[in-house]
């Protein structure tokens, strides 16, 4: 299973740097115990960061840099047009589908308010679909009441999740707003910061849940991703006493406090979760490895997902749990 994680623009490209980050370092710790198995997790994902700046590309290395029309912007940049961006996009549309056509996951990350994340976001999601691959859109709805966008920005942003509504996509949806907080202001910069970590830790977690679906009931992901509205992933960690696992309990606890991230956006409360019959999946890993064990759960009425992690490296027999 290859998984192509796809940022969209300065915003969304700061995101995958965290999660790009998080990642190497568990490979790293992972490699030193097992390193045929690090580098196959190492090779199942892949990260691309598709800009119209090649200036915003200078820290990524060449193989990542994913520059789109380069005749339409004079690598340049969108201006903070998304109509040039989806311009940009169109002139390096086989590029871009010959990429996403080697891969089984396609997750994508952007922003709105300004111009690149804003005009791709959909399209590659509709690219992503058309292939018939697995796509999982995370789009960051600007502030307007914080001045972050002008009310025309912020009104796009709002047309960007309409189209995903429309085409029946699930997305997940990130309030900048929330991650601001009245009693204690802080830059701009510190209020992403705060909000690209949780994302970039439950993104890691899923990663190891993907690359290897043979441990994963698919009617679960099905249930998940199929149809319109919204999902979300959280990540929690588990530090159960040394031989022993945890307990349903402190899963179920692990699960509760993944719901209180209050940065996503849904249309009705999450409810308690609940486990569907067959119960929690953990994901395959070698002996020793000290990779991310994880288990993958949906709840009802709004789906989410719940990647809980143990932080003893022992090995869990992949099934049910």
């Amino acid at each position: 299973m290859k998984l192509l994680l796809l940022s969209a623009g300065g915003g969304g490209g700061n995101i995958l740097r965290s999660v790009k980050a998080l990642f190497q370092r568990d490979v790293a710790v992972t490699e030193q115990a097992d390193a045929e198995y690090a580098e196959r997790v190492r090779a199942a994902v892949t990260t691309r960061f598709l800009d119209t700046n090649e200036f915003s590309l200078t820290d990524v290395p060449a193989a990542e840099r994913l520059l789109i029309g380069p005749h339409t912007t004079g690598r340049l940049g969108a201006r903070h047009s998304p109509d040039v961006a989806r311009q940009a996009l169109e002139e390096s549309r086989s590029e871009v589908e010959a990429l996403i056509a080697q891969h089984s996951v396609i997750v994508v990350i952007g922003t709105g308010g300004k111009g690149t994340g804003a005009g791709t976001m959909f399209p590659l999601a509709e690219m992503a679909r058309r292939q018939r691959k697995l796509v999982l859109p995370i789009f960051v709805r600007p502030s307007f009441e914080r001045h972050e966008v002008d009310k025309r920005r912020y009104d796009h942003a709002l047309q960007v999740v309409a189209q995903f509504d429309a085409a029946k996509i699930r997305l997940m949806e990130i309030l900048n707003d929330r991650g601001c907080v009245d009693e204690n202001p802080q830059p701009q910069s510190v209020v992403w910061e705060r909000m690209n970590l949780p994302i970039a830790r439950s993104l890691r977690g899923l990663i190891y849940v993907l690359w290897d679906l043979s441990q994963v009931d698919p009617s679960d992901l099905s249930m998940l991703l199929a149809g319109n509205g919204r999902f979300r992933i959280a990540f929690a960690e588990l530090d159960p006493p040394a031989g022993q696992d945890p307990t349903a309990a402190d899963v179920d606890l692990a699960v509760r406090g993944c719901c209180e991230n209050a940065y996503c956006v849904f249309s009705r409360p999450a409810g308690r979760p609940q486990r569907r019959p067959g119960g929690w999946r953990s994901s395959r890993r070698r002996p020793g490895s000290g990779a991310s064990e994880s288990w993958i759960n949906v709840t009802a009425p709004t789906r989410y997902l719940a990647i809980t992690r143990r932080t003893r490296r022992r090995r869990i027999d992949p099934g049910i749990r």
